[in-house]
């Protein structure tokens, strides 16, 4: 490994989302999840843990070791299904007839376990809350994402398991890290874009309930303002990179964005 591969961007960009992922989690703590027995906000341990999984995702990559990077990268990827799954099963199943949603209060509980990644899968992609933005990703990047991971978690090639060797010399091996790169955004950009459709709340700042306590009235619109460092990571990612996303979110979320 040169410096072309310990300075290449994935590297910036994966301490970039686990940090997004830490301060979400720290906002979401006063939200309970609905449908739970004893409720607490689910959400915000689901937001470390993947939290978590990207700073290894980054060590384990910083090291040479790819082929463990991909692994820890398809385990972000089913995070991001698991979580979504979760929050999609809550809307479609909680109401005032059925306060607890079982099958989600026994997974927190351990006492189930929830259905395979390919049910998973077409649960959400069959989703009235995502028939949106379902429409802006490619099922076939997201299946190339995932086979890139299953090869490198399977050993599907002989050259998968050299990847995984940082002492073996591979010319060019910062290279490999440019696809690693597109993969990680492609699935930070989906999650980010499913969270402002199912709960755009957790973006927003404080300056609410701040003005409330203060005994002062909130301005116009103040709850919907958006966290620091969620305008960043708009700007620095989904307007970068996909600005189809960023016009739709701008258009159809309460969220108020600037795009000056």
């Amino acid at each position: 490994m040169d410096e072309k591969y310990t300075n290449h961007a994935v590297f910036k960009d994966l301490g970039t989302y686990g940090q997004f992922y830490e301060d979400i989690s720290d906002r979401t703590i006063d939200f309970t999840t609905d449908g739970l027995q004893h409720p607490f906000s689910m959400e915000t341990y689901a937001f470390t843990s993947i939290s978590g999984t990207l700073h290894s995702v980054k060590d384990t990559l910083y090291k040479g070791r790819i082929g463990d990077a991909y692994a820890l990268l398809r385990k972000y990827y089913e995070s991001i299904l698991l979580t979504t799954y979760i929050t999609l099963y809550i809307k479609d199943n909680h109401n005032i007839d059925n306060m607890v949603v079982k099958e989600v209060d026994d997974w927190v509980s351990g006492a189930k376990e929830f259905p395979k990644k390919a049910k998973v899968k077409e649960y959400i992609n069959r989703s009235e809350w995502l028939s949106k933005v379902n429409n802006f990703f490619d099922d076939a990047v997201y299946k190339q994402i995932s086979d890139r991971c299953n090869s490198y978690m399977h050993f599907n090639r002989f050259r998968f398991m050299l990847f995984n060797d940082n002492k073996v010399h591979i010319e060019d091996r910062h290279k490999m890290l440019d696809q690693f790169e597109v993969d990680a955004r492609n699935l930070f950009i989906r999650h980010f874009t499913f969270v402002v459709e199912l709960n755009y709340h957790f973006f927003t700042t404080n300056d609410y309930v701040d003005y409330l306590e203060m005994d002062e009235t909130p301005p116009e619109n103040c709850q919907y303002w958006v966290a620091t460092n969620v305008q960043e990571i708009f700007d620095g990612v989904i307007r970068k990179y996909r600005k189809d996303i960023a016009t739709y979110i701008k258009e159809d979320s309460p969220l108020i964005f600037d795009l000056d």
